[in-house]
């Protein structure tokens, strides 16, 4: 079984195993995620799968190391832990005569490769002052709490910049039109909770993303192309919701992960290629508020 499939079949597995579960429970433990040989933290699709993976076997540290990593710093890991699966990109490269080099200076071309590895979350090792010192060094804590006006601020800021128009109406169903570039919805009264809405308002904004003149994302009306475009808007909404400290309000519906686990059975390879997008979403909405930030600086 290929790498992808593992991991689908771990994340549908988990999610049938309890039929009442919502994002909510998926999401609201998040916390940052570190390599904890080189303290960066994880970014593109494996960023977003880390998160799934983490809720799937139950484990709540961010900080990830290799077996070997973990020996060498002396961790002792727990009997029948399980590890996550992380892409990394390790290109090869060619020299004239179609030969291995090491260097992309030594290369004439160069053919991209995407390897996957094995890591363990810190909650795999006993506790010893060498987890505890790693755990010191790099924290792995979760996002500040903004308030609601700081959250307000953000949208207004990105919107403008994009010059997408937003409307509000009591009657409309939230939705976003790439022909009109217009992103609809109803009221915050209009929902049961402030998180909800917002949630509801960021997958929007992840359609918006979608637009040619964006990051120019195939919005056809064929099931395959709804489908991956749906998965990505609703990991994007998950992922600001969860920067934004929002999670603990979030209790999207069962029946909607339902749907979403049915999009990932038919073809395994659309949840890494659906989170890579959605971290292109976060990259392009947080580089839309810094450009905003520098026009009114």
């Amino acid at each position: 079984m290929k790498m992808n499939e593992k991991l689908t079949e771990r994340l549908v597995q988990a999610i049938e195993a309890d039929p009442n579960m919502t994002w909510r429970s998926m999401y609201d433990k998040a916390p940052s995620l570190i390599n904890g040989n080189t303290g960066k933290h994880y970014q593109g699709g494996n960023r977003i799968l880390l998160t799934l993976q983490l809720w799937a076997l139950g484990y709540e540290s961010g900080i990830f190391l290799t077996f070997k990593q973990a020996q060498a710093k002396g961790l002792k890991m727990i009997k029948g832990s399980k590890g996550c699966y992380v892409s990394f990109f390790s290109p090869i490269y060619k020299d004239k005569d179609g030969k291995t080099v090491k260097t992309k200076e030594e290369a004439v071309s160069v053919i991209p490769c995407s390897r996957w590895y094995t890591v363990f979350s810190l909650d795999c090792f006993e506790e010893s002052e060498e987890k505890s010192e790693l755990i010191n060094s790099l924290g792995g804590t979760r996002y500040d709490n903004l308030s609601l006006s700081d959250i307000d601020e953000d949208i207004d800021k990105y919107l403008e910049q994009c010059g997408i128009e937003l409307k509000h109406s009591e009657s409309c169903t939230p939705c976003y039109s790439p022909a009109s570039d217009r992103i609809m919805m109803p009221y915050l009264n209009q929902f049961r909770t402030s998180g909800e809405f917002y949630k509801t308002f960021f997958h929007e904004i992840a359609h918006s993303t979608g637009h040619e003149s964006r990051l120019n994302r195939d919005f056809s009306r064929d099931k395959r192309s709804y489908g991956n475009e749906e998965l990505i808007a609703e990991l994007s909404a998950c992922q600001l919701a969860n920067a934004y400290g929002l999670n603990r309000s979030l209790d999207t519906s069962a029946s909607y992960l339902a749907t979403w686990i049915r999009t990932i059975k038919e073809e395994p390879q659309v949840l890494f290629s659906s989170a890579s997008h959605a971290d292109k979403v976060l990259a392009f909405y947080s580089d839309c508020l810094e450009a905003k930030k520098s026009e009114v600086a």
